[in-house]
């Protein structure tokens, strides 16, 4: 949840509903090391109204972007 709030806090006014932001967003997390908790998905997934398939779909993506970069 800290987590969560941390990437957030950053995000006000913010419309989460282009795919282009989840992804920033999904990113973020990712980079945060929030998907290394259990049952962050789930978590992530119900506060930003999505389903955990398409959360798991946007983590593929950013394990791909943000690994390569490292």
């Amino acid at each position: 949840e800290a987590i969560y709030h941390t990437v957030m806090d950053k995000r006000l006014n913010i419309d989460t509903s282009s795919q282009r932001m989840k992804q920033e967003i999904i990113n973020e997390f990712y980079a945060e090391g929030a998907f290394l908790l259990k049952g962050s998905v789930c978590y992530i997934a119900d506060k930003l109204a999505m389903s955990e398939p398409t959360v798991y779909r946007y983590l593929a993506k950013a394990k791909t972007e943000l690994g390569a970069a490292q």
